[in-house]
């Protein structure tokens, strides 16, 4: 018996995050699974007809677990993991909502997770998330444009070459970079 399969044996039957390493120690591939011994046992069968899968279970010598308390923050852990560790046989997770966060910019929008993470990682920009759920990333933001009244609009130079505040500038949700009018306080009874 393989030292895989003495550990894949031992699995408790709990949420968490299993990841596939080579002889070296390198991370082969990060895996979440609502039940870890089920879910990898089935990787040790030797049914596969993706020959992606094939080829890992060939170079696969060791197993690690973590163990979380639900599959969600098993989801979550699975993707800062793959996003840390960069395996080679995990594919780019799509449509998780991202928020970058860029210092200087005042300017906030949500991205795509589809993008490749060394782009992510070298634009400059903090991303929180990711979001699993949409209407979470959404209401997280409607939050973030009421304590921190932070530039929405597209149309950003129209404004600025006419010299007059957008929608939000009026509704106090903005501080209105684009005028050169006497930029308004916004009271701290709104911010909230």
């Amino acid at each position: 018996m393989s030292h895989l399969s003495e550990k894949a044996l031992n699995l408790p039957a709990a949420p968490g995050v299993y990841l596939f390493k080579d002889p070296q120690g390198a991370v082969l591939y990060v895996g979440k699974a609502k039940s870890l011994s089920h879910r990898v046992r089935n990787y040790l069968t030797g049914d596969f007809e993706d020959p992606r899968l094939r080829e890992l279970m060939v170079q696969a010598t060791d197993l690690d677990v973590i163990l979380t308390d639900s599959e969600v923050e098993a989801l979550l852990l699975e993707s800062s993991l793959v996003r840390q560790h960069k395996p080679r046989f995990n594919v780019d997770a799509q449509g998780r909502q991202e928020l970058p966060v860029r210092p200087g910019e005042r300017r906030r929008k949500s991205g795509r997770g589809s993008r490749s993470p060394a782009r992510s990682r070298n634009d400059g920009a903090r991303y929180l998330g990711p979001y699993t759920d949409v209407k979470v990333l959404r209401r997280t933001l409607r939050e973030i444009r009421r304590i921190f009244p932070v530039r929405t609009c597209r149309n950003f130079e129209d404004y600025r070459r006419a010299d007059r505040p957008c929608l939000y500038y009026h509704i106090k949700r903005c501080v209105g970079p684009c005028t050169t009018r006497a930029p308004r306080s916004i009271p701290p009874s709104t911010a909230r």
